[in-house]
């Protein structure tokens, strides 16, 4: 039976006892009943929320497809299909290893069971999500893995500034991130028949990235992970949520430390010397048309922007780089307005070179029974491990702008 049927079938069965309900009066409607019609209430719209999701992912039945995935890559697929996050959470909480298919899972993809004092959950398993879209690549330069894609933590953390920015998350697993750069590229030159080419060698050295830490801290009951069917998209979320925000406002700190600076201009901005400013950020290497340029802006500036237009009135300034633009947004990661301007930052992504930040491939859950024992509560930290921001083409490919804004 499709998941979609099942949940239908449920959904049913559930309206069908809170019509039953509905026509109940007076002493019949005792505080019991009320109690159980609640409850039904919360597990409808769980229900058709799954059901909604699932027919959603559930293939065409008109549609024959053929997987032709390796056996390995299937059996982690399969694998992830029966764990999710409170099979690891309650692994935590009880102190103990996770076991069943969730053991099998982490030692498929060859990652620790136990983190120093918690249990190691795999970014994949953030992705495992009723209705979200499950992708299975390899991570460049190690062996496949059914789990994040290259944009790791900016799949699973999608509504991220820097993934806005073309930032990309590559996965890493133990050890230090090392980054090969040319720092003396080959020389090339046109040649005369039977002249010999150029013989320096390239000079490359290796970009070394120690692990820096973010984490995010929630508390929670044993007894709410059977009582409670939802809570498992409320702790996925909870998590996302406290590491990603953390990690998103530390990578959008660097890119403003390592970007160039465009110097703020003289006048308030109009619709004209808006549209100027973008237009000289387009030099035909990093950027060959507006396409190629990623902003973030504050809230004041896109205030500024939109109530700038075009001579016609037909359009604003906000809405114009919308349209042209690769992608522009506003951030709260933006400093406030400072002296009437305020910052912005805007990637350039024609090199096809992007900027990254690696991801060590599992959120390490740590568990204290301690500090709450009297509420009878665990404190789960959520942390992360990720590299500083490297950035390819130095400042080149992240610009710092001040719009002044009156």
């Amino acid at each position: 039976m499709l998941d979609s049927t099942r949940h239908r079938i449920r959904g049913n069965k559930i309206k069908a006892r809170l019509r039953e309900i509905s026509t109940l009066e007076g002493d019949a409607l005792t505080p019991e009943i009320r109690q159980e019609a609640d409850a039904l209430q919360t597990e409808l719209v769980d229900v058709e929320t799954r059901e909604a999701a699932a027919a959603a992912s559930e293939p065409d039945p008109q549609t024959t497809t053929t997987d032709t995935t390796d056996p390995e890559t299937r059996e982690k697929r399969e694998l992830r299909s029966k764990i999710g996050i409170a099979d690891f959470v309650r692994s935590a909480i009880q102190g103990v290893n996770p076991d069943g298919a969730a053991a099998e899972y982490l030692d498929a993809l060859g990652i620790p069971a136990r983190g120093r004092q918690g249990v190691n959950l795999p970014l994949a398993v953030l992705d495992t999500l009723p209705g979200r879209r499950v992708e299975t690549r390899a991570v460049t330069g190690g062996p496949a893995v059914d789990g994040p894609p290259q944009e790791a933590i900016g799949y699973v953390f999608e509504r991220m500034a820097a993934t806005s920015l073309g930032v990309m998350f590559p996965s890493h697993g133990p050890g230090m991130a090392q980054i090969p750069r040319v720092t003396t590229p080959p020389p090339a030159d046109t040649l005369a028949k039977d002249a010999d080419a150029p013989d320096t060698a390239a000079v490359i050295t290796l970009d070394s990235r120690e692990p820096e830490r973010v984490a995010g801290q929630f508390e929670v009951r044993v007894e709410d992970l059977a009582v409670y069917p939802a809570l498992e998209d409320t702790l996925a979320e909870q998590i996302r949520r406290s590491v990603g925000n953390e990690l998103d406002k530390e990578v959008i700190n660097d890119l403003f430390g390592v970007a160039t600076d465009v110097s703020a201009q003289t006048n308030a901005v109009t619709f004209g010397s808006g549209m100027s400013l973008f237009a000289a950020l387009v030099e035909g290497e990093h950027a060959y048309g507006y396409g190629d340029l990623r902003a973030i802006i504050g809230s004041s500036t896109f205030a500024a922007f939109d109530s700038k237009y075009q001579s016609n009135g037909d359009m604003s300034l906000a809405d114009k780089l919308a349209m042209k633009l690769g992608s522009f947004r506003v951030s709260n990661r933006v400093p406030a307005v400072a002296s009437t301007a305020q910052k912005g930052l805007v990637t350039r992504s024609a090199s096809g070179d992007p900027i990254r930040v690696y991801v060590w491939d599992a959120v390490e859950i740590i568990r204290d029974p301690y500090s709450n024992a009297k509420k009878g509560q665990v404190i789960i930290t959520a942390t992360a491990l990720y590299s500083p921001v490297h950035v390819p083409h130095g400042t080149d490919q992240v610009v710092e702008i001040h719009p002044k804004l009156s």
